[in-house]
Parts: C-alpha cells; sequence; structure tokens
C-alpha cells in the first residue's frame, strides 16, 4: 500500500517561527519524519520554530515505505526593533556651603515612534543614594519625585528605602563612618502610545547640620525602564538603553 502524505504549512511572520504539520495515511506505521533530507528522522510529524527557506520532507514507516516533499516557507517581513531609553538633564538651584539643591528633569522617548495601533508598556523606575558622614546627622536630605503622563500626576506604585555603611573616603578621615540611604521609586505598569509626553521631575536639597571636620555629603539619581513589553505589532521588538 503506498504511503500518503500531505503538509500543513504555517509562514513565519517573524524570523524563524515557521512550522509545519506533517499528515500520514496508508503505510504500515509507526511513522518517522525528516525534514533535512533524510539526515535525521524524528517521530513525531509537527516542527517547529523554522526559518524560511525550502525543506525535503520525508516520512517514511516500518516497512520502509518512504514519501517525499517539498516545502517552502516564505521569507518574512524584516523584524522592526524600537529603542526605549530616557533623557536627563539636572541643574543646581542652590549651593552656598550649607544647602545644596538639585534638580532633575527626565522623559521617557522612543525610536523610531510609534505607529497607530502599538504600544508598550513598562516599569520607570527612579534610584536615590544620599550619603553623609561623618555621622547620620551631620546632614538631612529632602527628595521629591513627580511623575507625570500628558500632564496628569502619577504617583509611584512602590517605594523602598534601604541603608548601609562604608568608611569616609577623605584622606585622613577614612576612621569615619559614611552613611548611605538609597531610595527606590517604581511606578509599575505605564503605557507609551505615539505621541505620550512622560516628564519626571526631582528635586534633591542637603542641608548640612553643623561643621564636621570630616564632613562630606552627596546624593546621586538615575532612572531605568524595566519590563518593557510591546504589543500591536506582529514583528517588532523593543530594548531598553
Amino acid at each position: 500500500m503506498s504511503l500518503l502524505t500531505s503538509v500543513n504549512i504555517n509562514q513565519g511572520i517573524c524570523g524563524c517561527d515557521g512550522s509545519f504539520a506533517i499528515n500520514t495515511s496508508n503505510g504500515t506505521p509507526p511513522y518517522s519524519y525528516s525534514i533535512d533530507g533524510g539526515v535525521s528522522f524524528r517521530n513525531t510529524p509537527f516542527f517547529t520554530n523554522l526559518c524560511f527557506g525550502t525543506y525535503t520532507v520525508i516520512v517514511k514507516d516500518s516497512g520502509s515505505t518512504v514519501s517525499v516533499n517539498t516545502v517552502t516557507l516564505n521569507r518574512p517581513n524584516d523584524p522592526i526593533t524600537y529603542l526605549m531609553f530616557t533623557n536627563t538633564t539636572s541643574s543646581t538651584l542652590q549651593n552656598d556651603g550649607v544647602v545644596l539643591t538639585k534638580k532633575y528633569e527626565t522623559t521617557v522617548s522612543i525610536s523610531p515612534e510609534l505607529p497607530n495601533g502599538v504600544y508598550i508598556t513598562f516599569d520607570l523606575v527612579h534610584n536615590n543614594v544620599f550619603t553623609t558622614s561623618p555621622s547620620f546627622t551631620s546632614s538631612t536630605q529632602t527628595l521629591n519625585s513627580l511623575l507625570t503622563v500628558n500632564s496628569i500626576p502619577f504617583t509611584a506604585t512602590t517605594t523602598g528605602v534601604t541603608t548601609g555603611s562604608t568608611y569616609n573616603p577623605i584622606p585622613s578621615c577614612q576612621l569615619e563612618t559614611k552613611y548611605i540611604t538609597s531610595t527606590v521609586d517604581v511606578w509599575n505598569n505605564l503605557t507609551y502610545t505615539g505621541g505620550t509626553v512622560f516628564s519626571l521631575t526631582t528635586t534633591s536639597t542637603i542641608t548640612k547640620n553643623a561643621e564636621f571636620v570630616c564632613y562630606s555629603s552627596s546624593s546621586d539619581d538615575t532612572y531605568l525602564i524595566t519590563n518593557p513589553k510591546i504589543y500591536g505589532c506582529s514583528c517588532c521588538y523593543v530594548i531598553t538603553s
């Protein structure tokens, strides 16, 4: 009895995501299947994660009856990669030896711009590291971050604070302690569509509380995009920088 085969093809949409399933009738089961011209065989008729090109499909039954088909997967569209990034500028509002106030202004951008119907969800993270020495009360900090999306304020989903310490790096002050306070603000599940304006403004004020021989204090802010996911596009990727 002749071995009859047919192939159901799912053309690739993006990269190597083509697949096909081999239908077999007649012959003597079990069947084995090859898509590389008989170099290797397997006992399942389903093949996935296939790149475009021409495949020689061979099916053979337990009696060594063979059926051969040629299957072509078309070249899909080239994927589109979107780069998502933050732009941050800083300015010093006051620095008189007692009070230091710095302002950070951060925006979120996409390149190229998203077309209609495509959107990205992501988390925005702000991290501030405040240090003071030689004591924990040598200086105090006031920290405020405001995120607006199309001029609408958004409250941080979570805010976490951790503390630590190290040694003062100033020469002759290495026996003193430098205290470190890290504050992390996270805005979860934000949505970026074409034309969305994200604006995050952070103000950090450090006030020196007294004169200290080994005094040092600083405040550093960084901004990060995490967990980006793109929707509405069949062959798109999003990366961050």
